[in-house]
């Protein structure tokens, strides 16, 4: 391994530890994975490879090294927060599960009244799908057709003679 002045041990180790706290998909993953790459590299191939400026990767070393100081936490999750529990989801699945045939509509109303969630339906569906549901629905049939008179011509059809 190359020694640099820029990293020293502390920081190294302290960066590895913290890159299994931030998660795949927070930007900070991507800094940490640069200062953990001057370990073996000089910081010039390191800025090339991560298409940045030397200076910046200087500067991500100074910021990994200050937050090992003050033990910065890990910032929590953006974004929106998630509109059903794990309990209400649970719920949701032993409803499913007890009566199949609930509509989206149905549905929609339960959790209304129950949770006092007012989610729209494609909401819903979401949540069905996320759960391993399916929303399947049987052909249509015509009000006015006769069940007899299509059995009927299902045994005199050509294709179903001997």
């Amino acid at each position: 391994m190359r020694r640099t002045k820029a990293l020293s041990d502390e920081v190294y180790a302290y960066a590895v530890g913290r890159l299994e706290e931030v998660g795949r998909n927070s930007s900070a993953f991507f800094k940490l994975q640069a200062v953990i790459a001057v370990k073996t590299h000089n910081v010039k191939e390191v800025a090339e490879i991560y298409g940045v400026s030397r200076p910046t990767i200087m500067a991500w070393i100074r910021n990994v090294a200050a937050s090992m100081e003050n033990r910065l936490p890990v910032p929590g999750k953006r974004g929106r927060k998630p509109l059903f529990n794990d309990a209400v989801r649970a719920e949701i699945r032993a409803l499913v599960q007890e009566n199949p045939a609930l509509t989206g509509l149905q549905l929609q109303q339960i959790i209304r009244e129950k949770h006092g969630i007012d989610a729209h339906r494609s909401v819903i569906y979401r949540l069905l799908k996320e759960l391993n549901f399916s929303y399947i629905t049987p052909r249509p049939r015509h009000y006015k057709a006769d069940a007899a008179q299509q059995e009927a011509f299902k045994k005199n059809s050509w294709r179903h003679q001997p």
